[in-house]
This record gives C-alpha cells, sequence and structure tokens, in this order.
C-alpha cells in the first residue's frame, strides 16, 4: 500500500479524533462506603455456553440462572447439555457495586489475561464495550496504550459502571443495569422491557432528550424491582430482586422471587437440586415452611395464616408467623415460572452495526463511539452530568481549528 499524502494523514486524524471526541460520559458521584447489587446488560458475540459467561465474570452459574429466570432444576440436571445462549443476546449478569474514588463502581471481575490481549481487544470483545480500556488501564495503574498487548498470565481488575439507584420517580424499588445502547434502540422499549418509564430512564442519565444519546453510548436501565423486610442482622438484609428473576440465598437453601405485581419478595425453599443439606424451614410451632400459608373459617370469612422467611443468620432460616382475615379466602400463591429455552432472554437481537442508535418516536440518533456511566447514589434516581471526552487542555474546537490549519 502507498504511503498517504499529507491531506489523506490529516483527514484521518481528523475522523480518529472526532470519533474520541464523540465519546460521552454520564457520571454520578457516591461519597460513603455502601454498596449494593447491579447488573450488566452482557450481549453475547456469538453462540456462548452459560458457563462460559459465568466463568468471565467470575461469578457462579446458579447466580447467572436466578439472574435470567432459568429453570436451576432443569438446567443443573446432570444428563442435559449445558446450555447455550444463542448470538447477540443479553445476559443479565449480577455483579457488586461499590462506592470507589468517589464513583460508583464495580471490582470484583478479574480477567486473567491470554497472548495477544490488549487493552482494547479486553475492553470491546470480550467484555462487548460494557466498560473502555482507558478504565482498565486506570483501574490497575498501568499505562494506557490500548492497542498494545498486555503480559499474558496478567490478573487485571475489570471496573464496570455500575450504580446503586433503588427508586423510580413513579415509585416502586428498582435495580439498575448497565447497558450498551445498541443501533435501532428507543427509550420506550428499553422502559417496557424492564417495567419503568421513559421519564424515569432520561432523569437516571441526566438526559433532556434521546438525541443525547447515541448507540455505544453506556447506559443506566432501571428494572422495577422487589423489595425485602427481612431482619436488620441477617445475612441477607436489604435484598432487592429484578422483576422477572429470583436469587437463591439462605446458603442455597431458599429462592426468592419477585412475582408480577408483587412489591415484595416471595421466598420458598430452593429447588432440591441444589438445596442439599438444609436447616429448618418450618415456622417455630408449625408445620409450615417458608412460602407455605393454611386457611381457615373466621367470623369475618377467613383466617390465613403465612410463614414468611424473614433472612439466613448463623446457618439458621430466619422465619415469622403473618396472620391476617379476610372476607374469603385466596387461592395459594402461583409457584414461579421460568424462561425455558435460551432464545427467549431479554431483547431481541440488536440491529446491524453502523445503523442508528438510541430513538424516541421521530428522533433518530447517530452512532458514535463508547462512554463510560457510574450512576448515583442509592437514594432517589438522580440526575447525571454530561461531559465531552477533551484531549488534555485542548477543546474540540481548538483541534479542528488546528487540523484546519495543518490542511492549509
Amino acid at each position: 500500500m502507498g504511503s498517504l499524502d499529507r491531506h489523506q494523514r490529516t483527514v484521518l486524524l481528523l475522523a480518529s479524533m472526532l470519533a474520541i471526541a464523540a465519546a460521552k460520559s454520564f457520571i454520578q458521584s457516591c461519597n460513603s462506603a455502601s454498596q449494593c447489587s447491579s447488573l450488566v446488560a452482557y450481549r453475547t458475540p456469538a453462540a456462548q455456553s452459560l458457563g462460559a459467561i459465568a466463568a468471565l465474570f467470575n461469578i457462579d452459574t446458579v447466580s447467572l440462572l436466578a439472574a435470567n429466570n432459568l429453570d436451576l432444576r432443569s438446567s443443573l440436571d446432570p444428563g442435559s447439555p449445558q446450555l447455550v445462549i444463542a448470538p447477540r443476546r443479553i445476559v443479565k449478569v449480577p455483579i457488586s457495586c461499590s462506592c470507589v474514588d468517589g464513583i460508583w463502581r464495580g471490582n470484583a471481575t478479574l480477567y486473567k489475561s491470554r497472548p495477544g490481549d490488549t487493552l482494547a481487544s479486553i475492553a470491546d470483545a470480550l467484555f462487548g464495550k460494557l466498560v473502555t480500556a482507558k478504565q482498565i488501564a486506570q483501574a490497575n495503574g498501568i499505562a494506557a496504550n490500548f492497542g498494545g498487548a498486555v503480559a499474558a498470565g496478567s490478573t487485571l481488575v475489570i471496573p464496570f459502571s455500575c450504580g446503586c439507584g433503588d427508586s423510580l420517580a413513579g415509585g416502586g424499588t428498582a435495580l439498575l443495569m448497565s447497558y450498551v445502547v445498541q443501533g435501532g434502540d428507543t427509550v420506550g422499549e428499553l422502559a417496557r422491557e424492564y417495567g419503568s418509564l421513559p421519564g424515569d430512564f432520561m432523569a437516571l442519565n441526566g438526559v433532556a432528550n434521546a438525541s443525547e444519546l447515541a448507540a455505544g453510548d453506556v447506559v443506566a436501565v432501571p428494572i422495577r424491582a422487589c423489595g425485602s423486610s427481612f431482619r436488620r442482622s441477617a445475612y441477607d438484609f436489604g435484598l432487592v430482586v429484578a422483576n422477572g428473576s429470583y436469587i437463591i440465598t439462605a446458603g442455597h437453601c431458599v429462592q426468592c422471587s419477585c412475582l408480577p405485581n408483587l412489591q415484595q419478595v416471595y421466598c420458598t425453599p430452593a429447588p432440591g437440586v441444589i438445596s442439599g443439606s438444609c436447616p429448618d424451614m418450618r415456622c417455630l410451632g408449625t408445620n409450615l415452611t417458608v412460602g407455605a400459608m393454611a386457611t381457615a373459617a373466621s367470623v369475618q370469612g377467613c383466617n390465613v395464616t403465612s410463614c414468611l422467611y424473614t433472612g439466613f443468620k448463623k446457618k439458621i432460616i430466619l422465619s415469622s408467623l403473618q396472620s391476617v382475615n379476610l372476607n374469603s379466602c385466596p387461592a395459594p400463591p402461583p409457584p414461579p415460572s421460568y424462561k425455558s429455552a435460551a432464545g427467549s432472554l431479554a431483547l431481541p437481537p440488536a440491529a446491524a452495526p453502523g445503523s442508528s442508535g438510541l430513538t424516541t418516536p421521530g428522533v433518530t440518533i447517530p452512532a458514535s463511539g463508547n462512554s463510560a456511566f457510574a450512576p448515583g447514589p442509592s437514594t432517589a434516581a438522580a440526575a447525571g452530568t454530561f461531559s465531552q471526552i477533551r484531549f488534555g487542555s485542548l477543546s474540540l474546537v481548538s483541534l479542528l481549528l488546528l487540523l484546519v490549519v495543518l490542511m492549509i
């Protein structure tokens, strides 16, 4: 290939600078040592086993099955083939989110580099642009040579952006999920998919309209969730479960689900395939196990007694009895329903690369580069701030003026 003349080199330099300068950052600060459960939306680049995804993010397969509402009983059957997720499907990955250096960040994922890895390939190809090469470099205190090879065998912290916001503007509990905007996405579709309102999404990300977002940006998507009323001394106090999923707690003995139209988790004994030998799950003085209820006719109509799970502490399953009088006896709560196939996971495959970005009716957003998003405090979903990436002390305008001079 022949060498580029001065004009061609300048045009290429301008194009690369514009791509970098277009990257956006949505940042909210934190000022406490608290942490919470959060999610990242990992999009499979090709057909990928659930076990491989769990290994990539350093989590157990049970947590991944639960976050995506896949049935433990069939998926963990030793005689069943390993579950494989179709290409370009969203897999919700649970992570622990902490306040690090004044921003919310997930630091629990460790990656051991392989021959040929670069910071850019780790961020883009392996982790689907949920993190940037610059963020990996900063978190690990290494030189930001994004295209250069990383020494094989290096253990790197992968600092995912995450958030601990836990309430929706319209009321209700929420978990936050970091999500890479795809071509063809709309604010309305994302909100409907995860049980929130478009206004919640816009306020959380600190944008007035969808034209401020583009394909490749990393945003926070609020997912409607169920809270819990466990004892404050319990290990799992403060448990929050995303709508349409569940969590296995109490040493793999209890399954807490977020069922439709419920604001509190519904907890029952976990499937026996993973429970093994578990502590007594009966409420004191009864034969009712956690999640079970008994009904009896009363003067008011029906007395309902329920055995409620209230936490796990020192290998003891905590529970309490609750009795209420109702006009009529209710039907028992339905058992949790599960997704049965990988093809049903979350959103449908994204539009082909190169198509437009996030849209609202009548608005089409051009594609752009990555951004870093760190959503805010665990109170209400506070608005974020928007900033353009700058090169040292030079603004984008200054760079453009410099390039114009070079082209003369």
